[in-house]
């Protein structure tokens, strides 16, 4: 007996599955069944960039949201996982950064690097003394979401929740 393993989403494993039935025995069934037992779900990728920190580790929920999660340290890095991983949701800070002379923050390199790759959506956390500089940052570009520091436990997992929601429906 040979096995043969197929990966494909699970909505066309259990489509092919209710297909077989009805006109197939009972060992073909079986051999079906083995094989759509070994094939993995995909869940949507979740980019996290932690450039400064200083907050928890979010992982663990982004996780529990329903995403597969890739961390990156900086923008360069994530730059690359973004060709790599096509992220549907993207976490990242706004650190304003006055020595820049023509943007605010790397958020906006990444903004930018990241236009024409993946259409992911992106959560920001931002500090609360830097809100006017966000707000500016804001003017060009669109985030899904924006948590002020320190952020609310409650309001990421609500965000995650909708960024998931959109994710299934496209």
């Amino acid at each position: 007996m040979s096995f043969v393993f197929l990966s494909f989403p699970a909505d066309i494993a259990n489509l092919l599955i209710w297909r077989i039935r009805p006109v197939t025995g009972k060992n073909l069934l079986v051999s079906v069944f083995l094989s759509l037992s070994c094939v993995q779900t995909q869940n949507p990728t979740l980019l996290s960039i932690v450039e400064f920190g200083g907050y928890p580790d979010f992982s663990a929920l982004y996780r529990k949201a329903g995403f597969d999660v890739v961390s990156a340290d900086s923008v360069r890095k994530a730059v690359k996982l973004i060709r790599q991983h096509k992220p549907e949701v993207m976490v990242a800070e706004f650190n304003f950064q006055s020595d820049f002379r023509d943007r605010t923050s790397s958020l906006e390199t990444l903004m930018s690097s990241s236009q024409g790759l993946c259409n992911a959506r992106m959560i920001v956390f931002y500090e609360k003394e830097y809100r006017l500089q966000y707000e500016k940052f804001l003017a060009s570009y669109t985030v899904a979401e924006s948590l002020e520091f320190p952020v609310d436990e409650e309001k990421l997992a609500q965000a995650l929740a909708q960024a998931r929601e959109r994710t299934a429906h496209g």
